[in-house]
């Protein structure tokens, strides 16, 4: 798929002092295997970036970016060639092993068996947050283009250790806020409200 994607530096970074010596662990853990990154102390990260921080790693090509329309669309392409049908927009509720090499994904009173299924629910999320539950949404906030990026060494993507949320700018100069789940759903499964902080 040609989805836009590229290399990029991250920083990846913690708010709390605990957290700040597991992460310079993992930090010392890279630098000794050869990869190109470097400790931020908490007191330098405001010369680098605008907010402050306990401690992170700057890591020179530690992360990636595509466009996620561009990809999706193309898989589901791909999919639709080859025999296999997209059912985009189908809130599925259970997914579960079948027979064999089956999967059901239960869809309120309607059931779909497939060979293959692509779960993008944010499996991650309800990891850190069980109390969530299973009716949450992941999402992402784009800004308006914004033509200069002060606070933020060469548009780096930022990862957010204690919040597993990431900063990413786009192409086009919008910032990309994502990562942040809500529980608020409406009966029809869409995101409700979002909590001001």
């Amino acid at each position: 798929s040609k989805c836009d994607f590229r290399r990029r530096d991250q920083f990846y970074y913690t708010a709390s002092p605990r957290e700040a010596s597991v992460l310079r662990e993992e930090y010392l853990l890279r630098h000794h295997i050869g990869l190109d990154c470097r400790w931020i102390k908490g007191d330098d990260c405001m010369e680098d970036f605008s907010f402050p921080c306990a401690g992170g790693m700057m890591m020179t090509n530690g992360g990636a970016e595509f466009n996620a329309v561009k990809f999706c669309r193309d898989l589901a392409d791909w999919v639709t060639i080859r025999g296999g049908t997209v059912y985009e927009g189908t809130r599925v509720d259970v997914i579960e092993a079948g027979g064999g090499d089956r999967f059901v994904c239960r869809c309120g009173t309607r059931k779909i068996t497939a060979a293959k299924v692509v779960d993008a629910r944010g499996g991650e999320v309800l990891q850190k947050r069980p109390q969530l539950g299973q009716r949450i949404s992941v999402f992402s906030i784009a800004t308006e283009p914004i033509s200069v990026f002060r606070g933020w060494p060469d548009r780096c993507l930022i990862r957010n250790r204690d919040e597993g949320t990431l900063l990413r700018t786009t192409p086009d100069g919008r910032i990309l806020f994502c990562g942040e789940a809500s529980s608020h759903l409406s009966p029809d499964g869409r995101l409700g409200a979002v909590d001001g902080d």
